[in-house]
């Protein structure tokens, strides 16, 4: 067995300063470096066995990874929806590693690596399972079949960083033996933040970093073992301590999508960072899970990428509209058979998924102690299917979805597993809480764990009727979470969904998917629309910590976009949702935000020009005139904005957006409703009111999407737009019968409400009188959230109120409130006042009726003689 280093919070906060970036891997670090006597002046040892020059493999180089978390301790406080006592972190935190061993086939055969051993111990005798928890959570070797000439990698993935030497021993099919020491010789002092590629993917953009902030110069990079320093250009900025040294590699010929490849730097004092990477293109992913809605709409929304949980299992169509329109695919394929079906689809085209949030099934492994669970998937679930994907489909990505279970050691013990991992988030609800600041906070040891593959962010973009606070995020919300993913370096988006669940329950209510929310959905769009335009610079960005603002209430944040770009991201700390309650949920209230922004730019950087990115274009900024730091000023931002720094005299043409798929976005945009009609005054008539003439009936229905009736009302009063419309609109669960309604649009800063009061006489006295309401939500944002009360003199008005805990189905059809009112003993009613209240409050807002009337009705029963 493997003996550890046991180091706990108090350790931590005793012996490292909290402002340093990476205190917790410099303390194991350290402790790994002098805590034995084994570890003084040790270098990595590999040993060798006599084999046929045929069957030839080498080990290159062997790192050891020690886990990376960047936050102090009490910066952030991770939950995971246990019981307080059961919280994994702070209290059961503690860092890991990875060896990562490079190895190259030398001679002329192919080569399987058939075992490996641990201290002569098999690993699969080491690693985690369902029914045993060891010192190794997971294992792999990719590829485990090595074709003469290439290079492969060897994962071992420690439940706890070793406080002394280790042996690994590698064993292929012809019974060569490589065995080699893991010490502190081969701890991680470099590594690859982030590579990304050109759409030619004949250049590479390579970033550095460094455990210190002690700076470093490149000597020399290899590419599968060849040289290539004299195509490499080294940007470094040794006056900024501790950023990224970017590296521009030309290559002769581009590299195949898909495809592995190990790349290293080595530097003149001595570290050197190496791993397998994948190739990609330079597509910006932006995803949804995919519903009824036709394609050509998630098209019209910028949308790249349908994610299907389940099922859909049907071979690739070239045919398709899918196909045709240019989206990417994420389909399961747990079977070969599945595989096969899709591994004739582009290049890029298919992500293949693994089982769902496979932290969170951790969990559920009963055999195990609670806080050593972490992992077991791998091994039990994800891995085994992982491998057959890579061995039969050679150039499509893995990819998961991870939870926030055990955080935040799930992202460093799942970060290498896919080749693109994908992290939902989800606010405002009740699972991930309803701070903000779980994005930027989520991202710093995501991104980190990963590195150098690329993360996805996965957001709430949906609502569910049975799950506090029972509504989706506002526009505002959405662009504040996509901006916080994508100034933190993420390269890819999706949205958990356009689901419509209705009659059927899922987890609690009703789902309803993110194009029925109008002004979200609208929202989603145009965020899409303005990644697209930068996303050649974000999937070869990386973070560059080169800003600063003079407000702490501006979150800003920079990408390093090769040598020519430089993209600013602010987006304003100034919100707050107000904690949930039973009836009108979590509401986000947002400030703006002013302040001035200084870019430090790196010596190399100069005759830069300042932009600002929006959805619907570009536009010049004008800058400070501090060449080397410039500055420009930010008033009154609401939510988020990015800025482009360039030296590329070419940037704008490149930043074009195809003008027949811009045109159908705008198309897109129309409101479901005509609402060119003028709107309501605001009026009050004291005076006005309605006398019952046919009394013995004991019925009257007022059609209140009628001119004339709507002017006997006593006051009418809003805040937004109360219109009259005219026709239906589309859709089998939405038509509205063609003629005239009354719609409310509440204003678009939120907060909306409308109010009619009518004012009714009868001539003869009333025992009791009922008002029902019918109304309908025609855009699907909630429910119709209007309020019905009848009062007898103005006074105590009893309420029929819609916003309830409960879904009622107001969203699909006719909605009805009722309300009812009895006179009071020895008295009889012979006055009374209705009042309708249309309100929206915060739940989404929207350019067109959140909810309509259609007709009021009275009922009343006379004194009997």
């Amino acid at each position: 067995m493997i003996p550890y280093l046991k180091i706990d919070l108090e350790s931590r906060k005793q012996l490292v300063h909290r402002k340093s970036f990476y205190r917790l891997a410099c303390l194991a670090c350290l402790v790994f470096l002098f805590g034995t006597k084994a570890f003084a002046d040790v270098q990595p040892k590999h040993e060798k066995a006599s084999v046929s020059p045929a069957a030839s493999l080498d080990i290159d180089h062997v790192n050891l990874r020690i886990d990376r978390y960047p936050l102090d301790d009490e910066q952030w406080v991770w939950t995971e929806g246990w019981g307080h006592w059961q919280q994994y972190f702070p209290d059961h935190f503690k860092l890991g590693a990875t060896v990562h061993i490079f190895v190259r086939n030398t001679g002329s055969e192919a080569i399987l690596i058939q075992k490996i051993h641990l201290d002569g111990v098999p690993v699969e005798s080491l690693t985690t399972s369902p029914q045993k928890v060891g010192p190794v959570i997971w294992h792999r070797v990719n590829p485990e079949v090595i074709e003469p000439g290439a290079m492969g990698m060897v994962y071992v993935r420690l439940r706890e960083v070793p406080k002394a030497s280790i042996t690994l021993t590698l064993t292929t099919a012809v019974g060569q033996k490589l065995s080699t020491v893991v010490s502190a010789a081969n701890r991680e002092r470099i590594r690859l933040g982030h590579v990304g590629f050109n759409h030619a993917m004949d250049v590479a953009y390579v970033y550095v970093e460094s455990d210190s902030e002690k700076p470093f110069t490149v000597q020399k990079v290899y590419l599968d073992g060849m040289d290539l320093t004299h195509k490499s250009e080294v940007l470094e900025s040794p006056s900024h301590h501790g950023l990224p040294t970017l590296i521009e590699i030309s290559l002769d010929e581009p590299l195949a999508f898909g495809s592995y490849h190990c790349l290293k730097v080595t530097t003149e004092q001595g570290a050197s960072a190496m791993h397998q990477i994948r190739v990609r293109d330079d597509q910006f992913r932006m995803g949804i899970i995919s519903g009824q809605t036709p394609i050509e709409e998630y098209h019209a929304k910028f949308f790249n990428l349908l994610y299907a949980m389940h099922g859909h299992h049907k071979a690739w169509d070239a045919d398709s509209k899918y196909a045709k329109l240019g989206f990417s695919l994420v389909r399961q394929a747990p079977t070969a058979e599945k595989v096969k079906a899709m591994v004739d689809a582009p290049s890029g085209r298919i992500m293949y998924t693994n089982i769902d949030e496979a932290d969170a099934k951790d969990y559920s492994y009963r055999n195990l102690p609670v806080f050593d669970r972490l992992g077991t998937s791998v091994m039990a679930k994800v891995e085994p299917v992982m491998k057959m994907q890579r061995k039969l489909d050679s150039h499509h990505e893995t990819t998961f979805i991870i939870d926030r279970t055990y955080s935040p050691r799930n992202w460093l013990d799942y970060g290498e597993v896919a080749d693109v991992l994908i992290q939902d988030t989800y606010l405002p609800t009740p699972y991930h809480g309803y701070d903000m600041a779980v994005y930027p906070n989520t991202l710093e040891p995501l991104l980190a764990a990963v590195s150098p593959r690329p993360a996805h962010m996965m957001f709430w973009g949906t609502m569910n009727t049975g799950t506090l606070p029972r509504r989706a995020p506002t526009p505002q919300e959405n662009d504040l979470m996509v901006h916080y993913a994508v100034g933190s370096g993420i390269k890819g988006i999706h949205y958990f969904l356009d689901w419509n669940s209705f009659p059927i329950v899922f987890e609690g209510g009703y789902y309803i998917g993110s194009p029925r929310i109008k002004m979200l959905w609208k929202q989603m769009g145009r965020v899409n629309a303005k990644l697209s335009r930068i996303q050649s610079l974000l999937s070869i960005g990386h973070r560059y910590d080169a800003v600063s603002v003079d407000n702490d209430k501006l979150w800003a944040r920079s990408l390093l976009c090769g040598k020519d770009n430089i993209l600013v991201v602010l987006v304003n700390r100034r919100h707050h949702i107000h904690a949930n309650t039973a009836t009108k949920g979590a509401i986000p209230h947002i400030y703006p935000v002013n302040a001035t922004v200084s870019v430090q730019l790196p010596q190399w950087f100069s005759h830069a020009k300042a932009y600002e990115v929006n959805w619907d274009g570009i536009r010049s900024l004008e800058m400070g005139k501090n060449a080397k730091q410039p500055f420009f000023s930010i008033e009154g931002l609401q939510t988020a904005r990015v800025i482009l720094l360039s030296r590329d005299k070419q940037i704008l043409s490149k930043l074009k957006l195809d003008p027949q798929q811009f045109a159908a976005l705008i198309e897109s945009e129309k409101p479901d409703l005509d609402t060119n009609t003028p709107s309501l005054s605001n009026v009050m008539r004291p005076d006005a009111s309605i006398t019952l003439t046919d009394v013995q009936s004991g019925q009257l229905e007022l059609d209140v999407t009628r001119a004339e009736v709507l002017a006997q009302a006593s006051r009418i009063h809003s805040n937004g737009s109360l219109r009259l419309g005219l026709g239906g609109i589309k859709g089998p669960t939405r038509k509205i019968s063609e003629g005239r309604w009354l719609g409310f649009s509440p204003p678009l800063s939120g907060g909306g409400e409308a109010e009619l009061v009518f004012k009714f006489q009868s001539p003869d006295p009333l025992t009791q009188v009922t008002a029902t309401l019918i109304s309908q939500t025609p855009n699907f944002t909630y429910r119709a959230h209007n309020v019905l009360g009848i009062s007898v003199n103005n006074q105590k008005y009893i309420e029929d109120n819609s916003l309830r805990v409960k879904w009622n189905g107001g969203a699909f059809g006719g909605e009805k409130l009722q309300a009812s009112i009895k006179a009071q003993k020895g008295q009889l009613i012979k006055e009374f006042y209705v009042r309708v209240q249309m309100r929206d409050p915060s739940i989404v807002t929207s350019d067109q009726a959140t909810n309509i009337l259609q007709s009021l009705r009275l009922n009343w029963e006379t004194k009997k003689n």
